[in-house]
């Protein structure tokens, strides 16, 4: 007891992984070196599970502030553990093995959350309700604003401001026209921006301008020429589809979906992948 410096049996006995029935044994019986031997490797043990407790709070202390959470709950959720196993870890210590199992179990939990996460829509084939902005003339996938700008409307623009990705335009069968990527900008913003873009050489169409004023007189009475003339994807959209995606893949999916559908689509540049 001197030794360890301890004042108490209680004491000792915590340090040494032992009883207190040991030690009434001892003094009963007499000390033996079998019994000695017994108290010396129980004694190795509860050094060494004092020492894994000790490793996995401070482990545990250490991931919880890489992982950014502030309960054990929640640094379960991020390893893809149970909270039984963190507690057990607490009160039993951390081994090699255990450790090893965490970790695989850490990079099995990554990888499915990265699958569910991956691609997410936020909405598909809506219909396109083009509105002009009076501040710069330039058309809106919707209104956004006055008595047309309903609740739904508001969501969705709140939704597409949130988020990054690939998005796709229809004509009004259905059939793609245009697939771009919104990776700097939100969906929002560059869906917009691409719903007024002027592409000469793709977005050319065969149409007649009549004229808007003044008395009507047929083709006959006043010959209208058909003339190529140069459309926005907002005179020919009809529906319109987002997607969230990772950062990271966002170039090559749109790559892959301007590569699959290139002789359908108005896009005029070819992606790669790999960039």
């Amino acid at each position: 007891m001197r030794k360890l410096n301890v004042r108490t049996t209680q004491e000792l006995a915590t340090l040494l992984g032992a009883s207190q029935a040991n030690f009434r044994d001892w003094e009963s019986n007499g000390l033996t070196e079998e019994k000695l031997a017994r108290a010396i490797v129980r004694a190795m043990r509860s050094s060494e599970q004092n020492e894994r407790v000790k490793i996995a709070k401070d482990t545990i202390g250490s991931l919880r502030g890489k992982f950014e959470v502030g309960t054990n709950g929640e640094f379960s959720s991020e390893l893809g553990i149970s909270v039984g196993t963190i507690n057990n870890w607490l009160r039993y210590g951390l081994t090699g093995r255990k450790l090893s199992d965490a970790l695989v179990k850490a990079k099995k939990s990554a990888v499915e959350t990265a699958h569910a996460c991956v691609i997410a829509p936020v909405v598909e084939f809506f219909p396109v309700t083009p509105t002009r902005k009076s501040s710069n003339g330039a058309a809106e996938l919707f209104p956004t604003r006055g008595a047309a700008a309903t609740k739904v409307l508001q969501g969705l623009k709140s939704a597409l401001e949130d988020s990054h990705g690939i998005y796709v335009f229809y004509d009004s069968r259905g059939r793609g026209l245009y697939v771009g990527k919104a990776q700097r900008q939100s969906l929002w913003k560059e869906m917009n921006l691409a719903f007024n873009r002027d592409r000469d050489t793709t977005q050319r169409v065969y149409r007649v301008q009549h004229p808007r004023r003044g008395e009507f007189k047929t083709s006959d009475e006043y010959a209208r020429q058909v003339r190529l003339t140069t459309r926005h994807l907002s005179h020919l959209a009809a529906y319109f589809s987002a997607y969230e995606v990772d950062n990271p893949l966002i170039n090559e999916l749109e790559a892959l979906l301007v590569r699959s559908f290139a002789n359908d689509l108005l896009n005029v540049k070819m992606e790669r992948f790999g960039k």
